[in-house]
């Protein structure tokens, strides 16, 4: 079985909130700047998390926004897998946001083991 990390971010003018999760493990919070700099500081966390867990297959998933696709940009440029959720496409388990945003790490999990 390929190990996943699967980093849920959401993306805001000046910083990026990010649940990081491993093999369905509990999630953890990273947040960096909204900037380049951040981003690749983001980047290489994910890519030493990976080395240690089998080289893992890291994934990162964000709700698209007026941001632009700079963020997918540097993820590919890193190497790193990426993909921009249509918030318009999205399942919600409830009328209102949940504690974790529009996209539940459970729900991205299930998307990957697909």
């Amino acid at each position: 079985m390929t190990n996943n990390i699967i980093c849920r971010m959401d993306a805001h003018d000046n910083t990026l909130s990010n649940r990081i999760g491993v093999n369905r493990e509990t999630p953890e919070t990273k947040i960096v700047k909204n900037t380049q700099e951040g981003r690749q500081k983001l980047f290489q966390y994910l890519k030493s998390l990976a080395q240690k867990n089998e080289e893992a297959r890291i994934i990162v998933a964000y709700e698209a926004s007026p941001l632009g696709f700079g963020i997918y940009d540097d993820c590919v440029e890193a190497g790193i897998e990426c993909h921009i959720l249509a918030p318009t496409k999205m399942p919600r388990l409830r009328k209102r946001k949940s504690k974790e945003g529009v996209v539940p790490m459970n729900k991205l999990y299930s998307v990957v083991d697909r």
